[in-house]
């Protein structure tokens, strides 16, 4: 939940269109760039930026910039590229349209130009740009993003910024997962804190606050965080039949399986008997744990464990499988 205050409201609003065309030997070549003639984007909302090459009937190549975020295409596109977790990229080759999702648009987007240019397979640049303008249409021109919800273990950018464009002597401050930094500002500035999602914070508070020191400006916004509980998806070896004496191994996979999260002990457990193993592991996202010369004190269930490396290796998931003996020679 986010809540803004202030007592004055400010809206700021500018766009930018330039067109462009290119001649190739008899051919006219054009630029479509969207989004229309006089965009108007609020805080928080979500844009979509596309660029069509016009006619579609040559080899050429493309590429998207919108502030620190590009990326060139060049040949048949494949899956969609994310950047920076605002930002993703996507194309229609049979199209000959290219695509660049903004997810919550921030204060600092105003302004920002989206430059497509489009290089012909002759060598011919054409390049076509535009802004956005961004509305405060809130009581307050504080805000914090990205708005969640989080998972557990995620690496989270938050932003604090302020919007007002004459802000002098004013100190922006930003306290968010147990964090506090300040800066003193005179215009639209955002501060950045680098988060290790932590469970333990769910349901406390991120704070913005821009304070001049005469208290003409004096606003504050906050975002109560949501944070999920991680969920694994384990693949583990299923329920195996061994012979007695023989020797086994049972296989633990979790996929995309990293900091602050790892692989803790191996479980066993049979009635009230409980040990714990090592395994080996064949790659940061497997987990091996082998069984020799097997006899009835193997037969139990086995429990692969994933720990928090940042809480003394806490088990915070685990799946199981189990060992079933058959024939004693």
């Amino acid at each position: 939940m986010i809540r803004h205050s202030d007592s004055n409201r400010e809206t700021v609003m500018r766009y930018l269109i330039l067109t462009a065309l290119l001649f190739t030997g008899t051919v006219q070549f054009e630029l479509d760039l969207s989004t229309n003639n006089g965009t108007i984007v609020s805080i928080g909302s979500n844009l979509t930026f596309t660029c069509s090459v016009k006619p579609c009937n040559e080899t050429g190549s493309v590429m998207l910039l919108f502030g620190h975020a590009q990326h060139l295409f060049s040949g048949i596109c494949n899956e969609p590229i994310i950047q920076a977790r605002r930002f993703e990229f996507s194309c229609d080759s049979a199209q000959c349209m290219y695509s660049l999702n903004v997810y919550e648009v921030v204060i600092t987007d105003h302004k920002r130009s989206m430059v497509c240019t489009y290089r012909s397979s002759s060598e011919d640049v054409l390049n076509k740009s535009t802004t956005i303008g961004v509305l405060d249409n809130t009581d307050n021109f504080t805000t914090i993003s990205p708005p969640g919800p989080f998972v557990d273990g995620e690496s989270v950018d938050f932003k604090c910024c302020v919007g007002k464009e004459d802000s002098p002597n004013t100190i922006l401050s930003f306290q968010c997962h147990g964090e506090l930094i300040t800066q003193e500002i005179d215009n639209f500035t955002c501060l950045n804190i680098n988060a290790s999602i932590d469970i333990d914070k769910n349901s406390s508070k991120c704070i913005c606050i821009a304070q001049s020191k005469d208290m003409s400006i004096d606003v504050n916004s906050e975002l109560e965080l949501v944070i999920n509980q991680y969920d694994p998806a384990f693949k583990l070896s299923p329920v195996t039949n061994v012979v007695f004496g023989n020797t086994t191994t049972l296989t633990c996979h979790v996929p995309e399986l990293q900091h602050p999260f790892a692989f803790g002990h191996w479980e066993y457990k049979n009635g009230k008997e409980g040990k714990s193993f090592r395994g080996s592991m064949s790659s940061n996202e497997t987990t091996l744990l082998t069984v020799n010369d097997i006899t009835y004190a193997e037969i139990g269930t086995y429990y692969c464990t994933v720990v928090d490396v940042r809480k003394n290796d806490l088990i915070v998931a685990n799946a199981s499988t189990g060992l079933h003996v058959q024939g004693m020679y």
